[in-house]
């Protein structure tokens, strides 16, 4: 027996708790970049974003001046080819220590 996520969501949604609202891709500010090449890891508020204080944490393929040139920054895993996060990590500091532990075994291991 297995867990029926698309059944446990739909019921989540209706039990009237609020939703966090997105954050707007276009409405960031940088807060901190820790390059690791090729990553880096991105400390990024949202502005009206409520989670976290609108930070979040998100780990790039990209360099620092990939993310402070974007126009957008979207936290999300879009799979649109575009500038867009492979891991993300809760805003605080043991979040901000995991990122930049996975990005250094990634470079050690060569990935």
């Amino acid at each position: 027996m297995g867990l029926n996520l698309i059944s446990f969501s739909c019921r989540r949604a209706q039990t009237g708790t609020p939703k966090a609202p997105d954050p707007n891709p276009k409405k960031f500010t940088i807060v901190g970049l820790h390059e690791f090449p090729p990553y880096t890891v991105a400390i990024v508020n949202y502005k009206g974003c409520t989670t976290y204080g609108g930070n979040k944490i998100s780990v790039y393929r990209a360099t620092k001046e990939d993310i402070q040139s974007a126009k957008e920054l979207d936290p999300h895993f879009l799979g649109n080819g575009g500038l867009e996060p492979i891991a993300r990590f809760p805003a605080s500091t043991e979040g901000l220590e995991t990122a930049v532990l996975m990005v250094k075994v990634l470079n050690k291991l060569g990935q």
